[in-house]
């Protein structure tokens, strides 16, 4: 886990060494969001701590990547239990993607 957290820190890290006119020739994108996040101080910090943004990144792949985990594996049980939708599946697949040995 610390070598995934580290991985993300480093994207944190480069983002903010870069320089305000590497900055302006880009494209804003969320983490750009969120480094420049200022709450208000009381209900809220002024600033995302690295800490906290590293974990919140994590969060959000390790969230994305569970979830279409978890609906391929329940598509593939699906199939498995109806053998008439598997055909029509795999015939679709055969058709578009071809016939191929793995």
């Amino acid at each position: 886990m610390l070598e995934v957290l580290e991985v993300v820190g480093s994207f944190v890290k480069e983002r903010r060494c870069m320089s305000e006119k590497e900055r302006k020739n880009k494209d804003k994108d969320f983490l750009d969001v969120l480094l420049e996040f200022e709450g208000n101080g009381k209900d809220e910090p002024t600033k995302i701590s690295d800490t906290n943004l590293n974990i919140f990144i994590l969060e959000l792949f390790m969230g994305a990547t569970e979830t279409t985990n978890s609906t391929v594996e329940w598509a593939m049980t699906e199939l498995l239990t109806n053998p008439t939708t598997m055909k029509k599946v795999r015939d679709e697949i055969t058709q578009v993607v071809g016939q191929k040995e793995f």
